[in-house]
């Protein structure tokens, strides 16, 4: 997934990186679902383990 905030914006990105690239298929994901932030006790009960 390449983020921007548009689709002009990720295509550029990509294309930073992959200057002669063919994009294929595009699909913009708009205010995608968010994985909720951890506590930090969350955090340091994982690495106690």
């Amino acid at each position: 997934m390449i983020h921007g905030r548009d689709e002009h914006e990720a295509q550029r990105k990509l294309r930073q990186v992959y200057h002669d690239c063919q994009i294929i298929e595009c699909i913009c994901h708009h205010g995608s679902v968010r994985v909720p932030v951890a506590s930090f006790e969350e955090v340091a009960n994982l690495i106690v383990r």
